[in-house]
Formats: structure tokens, C-alpha cells, sequence
């Protein structure tokens, strides 16, 4: 009899991360892979991320429409959905990536009926951001853990988890996102009617959820540097955090009274596109954790503000700055200069997978068929 894997995503934050593995789990024939989406990827506003989804996976549910209010909506909509489709599917194991709140429900939720929880990607840290807490909580309500960097392994030994129930794996998204085919410059400019005379900038901007600086401080300072420097934009839409709604409305804002530069705002731009604006934007600004982890891959400097990443394993594409506009004009006058071509041009991405997805698969499967074993879990001190 296969046993049961049910994986939840909560967006796009997690899907493209999760896609290598939840792959290799979908073409094992002794395994059976149910894909659980949260309400959020049936939002329109936030660019209905549920068709991005590869028709092969098995999932559900498939919402045609859907309301939330606020951010304790959607936990209580998950939450019916969880609780409904475990019931349902009976899961032997539940995987869960990453440190977005909705990610919270399913950890908790699978502890109540004693299904093993494997995380993947604790061990980080975003200081200045509530994602730290709910990382913690899901790490501590989880069974076992796949972790981005030999470092986040020993924080998490630190916690209490037992080390060998912690595996380093890397981040095989990588690997993926090397093989694509992408535009050449000239088509990028093409298509999204760009201008060689001007800098193009990728810019991922979220809510920095524990800071003491207003939402709407910090926005305004970064589309102030853009304007000063005259650079052209591609902005993303933010996750649903907090303040998120301030953030859209000021980029929209600016966008319509900056009309002599090309300004872009996208929802959701699928791994193929967003693969080329890494490729072809000439920096990164902002305080995504795409800077941290892929855009090392693609050599793209990065200009990482204020706190929200802060703790984790940086690449050497990475320029930290404040909120400051003076603090955002040093890093960029950095990332332009011959020093960065020289030093900073070639370098191996930290989070380069270091084990092969079959063995992270076997590990998986192992837990499904011990999972009584497993659901036994003792804090080391």
C-alpha cells in the first residue's frame, strides 16, 4: 500500500522551493502525494496563484471563489480546509516549508491527530520580522527537518532538536532555476518596453512586520531612491503580511506619477518570467528573501534594506542598508562600482543543494513507514 504525503503551500512563497522535491515524491510509485493549497492562492488580488500549480499534482481544493476580510480569516479558512482534507486523505506524513503564518496551521493542526511533520527550511533567521517566531513554533512542533545551511542545523541543535533528526540539504530549486532557457537582453527590453539608457531594478518589498519604523516611512525612502536615480522598476506584489495594503497603494501611486520612466507592478509573475527578471535586471532592491537565496545564482547584486533578513546566511551579492535614502545611495554607488565586477562577480551560491532529492525522498519515506517512531520526539538538552 503507497503511503500518503500531504504537502500544504500557502502561495507562491513556497511553491517554487517546494516544486523539485514535491516532483520527485510525485514520480515515486510508493508514494501518494496530495497537494493542499491554502485560500491564498485563489485570491485575485494576489494574482490567483492556484494556476501556476503543475496540473500533475494531485490537489485540493479547487476554490472557485473566495473572500478574506483579514489575516485571522484566513487562518480560520485554512484551518476547515486542513482539518477537512486530513480526515479525508489520512495522511501518513505532512510536509511543510518555510515561516509564512498560514505554514502555522498545518504544523499544529497534524499534531493533533499524531501525523509526523517534516519541515523544511527552519534554522534561519528574519529578525526583523514575525516569520522568526512562527519558524520557531513550527520547528518546535515538527518531527523532522530539512535544513538550507550547516549553520541553521546547529541553531536548530540549539533549540533542542535532535541532530539526527536534521538533515542538510540545500535549496534544489537551484538546480532548477540554472536549467531554464531565458530571454536574451534585447528581448527582455523588448518585451517589457524597457530602455538601455536607464537601470533596470527587481523590486521585492515587504511589510518588515517588527520594525519601529512606519510601513509607509520605508516605502516611501526606496521609491524615492528609484525616482532620484532615475531607474526603472519591476515590482512584486507583496505577501499578505500586515501593512501589505500601504505598500501596494504607494507603488501604484508612484507608478502613475512617474509616467517619463518605466515603472512595473506585477502579482504574480510565474518561476519562467521571474527566472528572466533575475537574469536581466541589473539589481535586486528590497528585503525578499529571493535576494538571500536565488539571486546569488544569477550574480544579480542585491540591495538588502533594513532588518527583515537580518540573521541569516548571506551571499556576496549582498548589500545591507537602512531605511535611510543616504544608506540606500551607499549601497547602490557599491554595486556599480568596478570593485563589484571584480570581486563579487563569480562566487558559489550558499545554498547550493549538497544531497540528491532521491535521498531526500528516502528519508521521507522511511518516516511514513516508521511513523509511531517518529511522532516520539524528546528535546536534547
Amino acid at each position: 500500500m503507497k503511503k500518503k504525503i500531504l504537502a500544504f503551500s500557502v502561495g507562491r512563497s513556497d511553491y517554487d522551493r517546494y516544486y523539485p522535491i514535491l516532483n520527485e515524491i510525485n514520480n515515486n510509485k510508493k508514494l501518494d502525494l496530495k497537494l493542499l493549497l491554502s485560500s491564498v492562492h485563489f485570491l485575485k488580488y494576489f494574482g490567483e496563484t492556484y494556476k501556476f500549480i503543475d496540473k500533475k499534482f494531485d490537489c485540493f481544493p479547487r476554490l472557485k471563489k473566495i473572500k478574506i476580510k483579514n489575516l485571522p480569516d484566513i487562518v480560520n479558512k485554512d484551518s476547515k480546509i486542513i482539518i477537512s482534507q486530513i480526515n479525508k486523505f489520512k495522511p501518513d506524513v505532512i510536509l511543510v516549508l518555510g515561516d509564512r503564518f498560514e505554514m502555522l496551521n498545518a504544523a499544529y493542526l497534524g499534531t493533533f491527530y499524531n501525523i509526523p511533520i517534516v519541515h523544511f527550511y527552519g534554522g534561519s533567521v528574519t529578525e526583523g520580522a514575525i516569520d522568526n517566531n512562527i519558524r520557531n513554533a513550527i520547528t518546535k512542533l515538527s518531527h523532522f527537518h530539512f535544513v538550507a545551511h550547516k549553520d541553521y542545523k546547529k541553531r536548530l541543535i540549539k533549540m533542542g532538536e535532535d541532530q539526527n533528526r536534521v538533515t542538510v540539504t540545500g535549496i534544489h530549486e537551484l538546480e532548477k532555476i540554472k536549467n531554464y532557457k531565458t530571454l536574451s537582453k534585447i528581448k527582455f527590453l523588448k518585451k517589457y518596453g524597457l530602455d538601455t539608457k536607464f537601470k533596470i531594478a527587481l523590486v521585492n518589498f515587504y511589510p518588515e512586520t517588527l520594525s519601529n519604523i512606519s510601513t509607509i516611512i520605508q516605502i516611501r525612502n526606496l521609491l524615492n531612491f528609484l525616482k532620484k536615480n532615475q531607474v526603472q522598476s519591476i515590482f512584486t506584489y507583496p505577501n499578505m503580511d500586515n501593512d501589505y495594503n500601504i505598500i501596494v497603494s504607494e507603488i501604484k501611486n508612484y507608478i502613475k506619477k512617474n509616467k517619463s520612466i518605466k515603472n512595473i507592478f506585477i502579482k504574480n509573475s510565474g518561476i519562467d518570467n521571474y527566472i528572466n527578471l533575475l537574469k536581466n535586471c541589473d539589481f535586486m532592491i528590497g528585503n525578499s528573501s529571493s535576494g538571500i537565496v536565488e539571486a546569488a545564482s544569477f550574480n544579480l547584486p542585491v540591495i538588502n534594506i533594513g532588518d527583515r533578513q537580518k540573521g541569516k546566511v548571506m551571499n556576496l551579492n549582498i548589500f545591507h542598508s537602512d531605511y535611510r535614502l543616504i544608506s540606500i545611495d551607499k549601497s547602490y554607488k557599491r554595486i556599480k562600482s568596478k570593485y563589484f565586477e571584480k570581486e563579487y562577480k563569480n562566487f558559489k551560491n550558499v545554498y547550493l543543494p549538497n544531497i540528491s532529492l532521491s535521498k531526500v525522498v528516502k528519508i521521507i519515506k522511511n518516516i511514513a513507514n516508521n511513523k509511531n517512531k517518529f511522532i516520539k520526539k524528546k528535546t536534547i538538552n
